[in-house]
């Protein structure tokens, strides 16, 4: 797939070391500035920026309130801190869109996408099945400009893990934006934001044909990475940021496996707040 080579070659270009948290690097080595998927319009507005590490427990006090029901406990726990956007990802019926349980952002399946697989948290709902061609897009209401602060959480079962797989991405046209990705080696959380980036990269990735909670943090200053509830990176910015313009925010892209339990919030999730919903994704199995 040629998308996936293009992202294979950048990240390749700015790979750091992977001890400690990721120093900066030049934007014009930053990831991708082309997308092949679907152009959205303006961007939208993100949070306010706010300040200090993520090991320190930010608190996340959401942003548009949730409006989907709670059916489970692993539902709740999320719902309760009021995500902008939470996509379970428990349609039945092809041709479906993806219902946005937190507010009015449903998803399109885009390409071949199964229904109706169990679901990676124990719960009564279903979870969607990705052959590595198709993604989910959720439109352009996330892309965080600026300093904006956000959390980017997934539930992921790969069932084959070959070159670059990507569970969020986010492109402003240009080159800014952030993206949440793996290999069988790594998993990876890169910010552009104007002249300077951050990327968060771990030496533990995902294991194949089981369930992994893949959480980033960005709290305006600094970015986490996390899997299976431990925080493994966390790295900082400097710079003036820009403001994305267009773009969307795809899902899945180059992913093949099971995803499930989609949500982004505004505010960034302390350590704790990320050890919950992993404790009781799994504990629900």
């Amino acid at each position: 797939m040629a998308f996936v080579g293009s992202v294979a070659a950048r990240l390749g270009a700015f790979a750091l070391a992977l001890s400690g948290c990721a120093s900066l690097a030049s934007a014009d080595e930053w990831p991708g500035a082309q997308s092949n998927g679907a152009a959205g319009g303006a961007g939208g507005a993100g949070g306010a920026g706010a300040t200090g590490g993520c090991g320190g427990g930010c608190q996340s006090n959401g942003g548009a309130g949730a409006t989907g029901a709670a059916p489970d406990a692993y539902s709740k726990i999320v719902q309760d801190l009021e995500p902008l956007g939470y996509w379970r990802l428990d349609e039945l019926r092809e041709n479906s869109a993806a219902m946005d349980h937190a507010g009015n952002h449903a998803g399109a399946y885009i390409g071949d996408v199964e229904l109706g697989v169990p679901g990676l948290v124990g719960t009564p709902d279903t979870a969607a099945m990705l052959p590595g061609t198709s993604h989910i897009d959720v439109g352009n209401s996330f892309l965080f400009p600026g300093r904006a602060t956000y959390t980017l959480e997934a539930w992921i079962s790969p069932e084959a893990i070959t070159g670059d797989h990507i569970i969020f991405d986010a492109w402003d046209g240009v080159g800014d934006g952030y993206r949440v990705t793996f290999t069988s080696t790594y998993v990876r959380f890169a910010r552009s934001a104007g002249s300077e980036y951050v990327d968060c990269q771990t030496n533990d990735a995902p294991p194949v044909l089981q369930p992994s909670h893949v959480v980033a943090t960005y709290d305006g200053e600094n970015a986490c990475l996390y899997l299976n509830g431990v925080n493994l990176d966390e790295c900082g910015m400097s710079g003036v940021p820009s403001s994305p313009s267009v773009g969307s925010v795809r899902l899945g892209v180059a992913f093949h496996g099971v995803l499930d339990e989609v949500a982004i919030y505004g505010d960034p999730l302390s350590e704790e707040q990320v050890f919950a919903h992993y404790e009781m994704g799994t504990a629900a199995r």
